[in-house]
């Protein structure tokens, strides 16, 4: 999860940005998104564990785990998968127009600071 969360959170970095290959710090996924194999990999498996994921609550009653089914309505596992099916759309429509050297900075995309961008329009 932290590297989720690294993922949708990155930063321009003071060294030159050129991902070929998974990079060996722990911290690789704090790197901009370039669709590097290693960040595009990485997000499809995660689209998978969230959608495959089992939910159980515990039934006092029965005195059991009981599995809810349609855990995709769960709100923040909706909430990822559209997350990581954006980002990785968003990468492929800008790439369509910028075929080489695409960098996102996704801490750009957040809802803070997309409001504040609205903000600053009005």
């Amino acid at each position: 999860m932290d590297n989720l969360f690294d993922i949708f959170n990155s930063r321009s970095n003071s060294t030159e940005i050129n991902i070929e290959e998974e990079p060996s710090n722990s911290k690789c996924f704090c790197l901009p998104f370039t669709g590097a194999d290693f960040q595009v990999k990485f997000l499809k498996s995660m689209f998978e564990y969230f959608k495959c994921l089992t939910v159980k609550r515990y039934n006092t009653v029965k005195n059991e785990w009981v599995i809810i089914n349609k855990s995709f309505n769960i709100k923040f596992i909706n909430g990822w998968l559209v997350s990581i099916a954006g980002l990785l759309r968003l990468f492929q429509n800008l790439q369509k127009e910028h075929p080489r050297d695409l960098v996102l900075y996704t801490n750009r995309t957040n809802q803070d600071c997309l409001e504040n961008f609205e903000l600053q329009l009005c």
